[in-house]
């Protein structure tokens, strides 16, 4: 359009000249053609003032293919070179088929890197873009920070807040340009060098879980299967790296593994009450490795033993139904005091019999004599020392001193004869002795015993 006007001007000035050349004399022997444009055709110039005007201003406004020259009559000049001149082509306006908007040229067949402003299908005027224009479906734009995020930034991956774009986005930029965008389904994690990224499971550990603590190999983390993470709002609050591995527990309360949650972090091999190592005082815990192998609820209570000793679970009450409750059996000698403070008593009891412990019960002593396998044991539930004499040397089932046996143990099988043991003979005929430092009755009461 700024083209037109400029035309249009170029074709008024050379009316004017025809005016001022018109007051004088004429040679109508030669008609004269004047007042050409040189963008166009040739145009008319009349010799006088009315038709020489009009035909100066028709040829001005006139196209391309240019139009007739008009002809010099003197005083009353045509105005048929303005009319022929009107016939020739208009100059081409790139918004003259757009509709009313902003257009780089590029796009409309106008000047590369200029924006045209559109509107009745002429250009109301043009801008030329300093760093170039771009294509908008709303509308095109010169490029700069204002309408493109990435024209400041270098190439790669950055979050729309950090770059003037949309919260939550990924734009990916490329010669200062957005190439692609992406809306975050998380918020957008914003680093440097271009490398931010959308926060998803991939790289948020926590993105997926609710509040709580979870051991890395719990939610997917490539940073440590063995790191506690701490998430809130779905996003990782803490990390602490354990040292000695990650303890997954339901319900978002992961712990690092200890003491305070593995009652056997800090013992070794072995049976252990819960009491002794940090547990559930009720239970018997076996051990391998520092972690839990298994656990038995005990049900009459968890028995400590000493040092070095395994743990058991309580057996009082618990005698065996299968083997004899010698303590009703018939006393077929004694009870009688010996000189070593001891009472002596022999019960009715055949060879080759179970005897087992009335109530829990510490050995405390033990060797083979000539009278036979001897343990001494005391009973827990009464405090009384007590041993059994003439049991078989070859079935000596209870052994290690300091521990406490479960009631119902079985601790060997009776005898009474000792030729066995390959020492002169010490007593006769099948029968079970029992020594105890108090009288027999009062450290042996009858009574049936609950068994299992």
């Amino acid at each position: 359009m700024a083209r037109a006007l400029t035309l249009l001007g170029l074709g008024l000035g050379l009316g004017l000249l025809a005016i001022a050349c018109g007051s004088g004399e004429v040679d109508t022997a030669e008609p004269t053609t004047s007042g050409v444009d040189t963008t166009g055709g040739s145009g008319g110039s009349g010799a006088q003032a009315g038709g020489g005007a009009a035909g100066a201003a028709g040829g001005g406004a006139a196209g391309a293919t240019g139009g007739s020259a008009g002809t010099a009559s003197g005083k009353g000049g045509s105005s048929a070179g303005g009319t022929a001149g009107s016939a020739g082509g208009a100059p081409y306006d790139p918004c003259e088929k757009q509709k009313d908007g902003t257009y780089c040229g590029e796009a409309i067949a106008g000047t590369k890197g200029t924006l045209y402003v559109c509107e009745g299908g002429v250009a109301l005027y043009a801008v030329t873009c300093k760093s170039g224009c771009i294509d908008k479906p709303d509308g095109d734009v010169c490029q700069s920070d204002a309408n493109e995020p990435c024209f400041d930034n270098e190439d790669g991956n950055h979050c729309g807040e950090s770059i003037g774009g949309t919260p939550n986005t990924l734009y990916t930029c490329k010669g200062h340009a957005s190439s692609a965008s992406t809306k975050c389904p998380g918020d957008c994690v914003d680093k440097e060098a271009g490398k931010s990224y959308c926060e998803s499971d991939a790289t948020e550990p926590c993105f997926n879980d609710a509040d709580g603590t979870y051991c890395g190999s719990a939610i997917g983390s490539k940073q440590g299967a063995n790191n506690l993470y701490v998430c809130e709002g779905h996003k990782t609050s803490s990390v602490k790296a354990c040292s000695n591995g990650c303890v997954v527990k339901s319900g978002g309360a992961d712990v690092c593994q200890s003491d305070a949650n593995e009652p056997c972090f800090n013992d070794g091999d072995g049976a252990y009450c819960g009491a002794a190592i940090g547990g559930d005082p009720a239970t018997l815990y076996v051990c391998k490795s520092h972690v839990t192998s298994s656990k038995t609820k005990c049900a009459g209570g968890c028995q400590n033993q000493a040092s070095g000793i395994a743990d058991t679970c309580k057996g009082d009450g618990k005698v065996e139904c299968s083997a004899v409750q010698w303590w009703n059996s018939a006393i077929n000698y004694g009870p009688y005091k010996s000189g070593s403070g001891w009472w002596d008593t022999d019960l009715n009891v055949s060879a080759g019999n179970k005897v087992q412990l009335r109530h829990d019960s510490k050995l405390v002593a033990e060797g083979v004599y000539g009278w036979g396998w001897m343990p001494t044991f005391v009973d827990q539930k009464t405090g009384k020392k007590f041993r059994f004499l003439h049991l078989k040397p070859q079935a000596k089932y209870a052994t290690t001193i300091g521990k406490i046996y479960p009631a119902g143990t079985i601790v060997g099988l009776s005898g009474g004869d000792t030729y066995d043991t390959g020492k002169p003979q010490y007593s006769t005929g099948a029968h079970l002795c029992v020594q105890t430092l108090d009288t027999y009755g009062s450290c042996f009461p009858k009574g049936t015993e609950p068994c299992k």
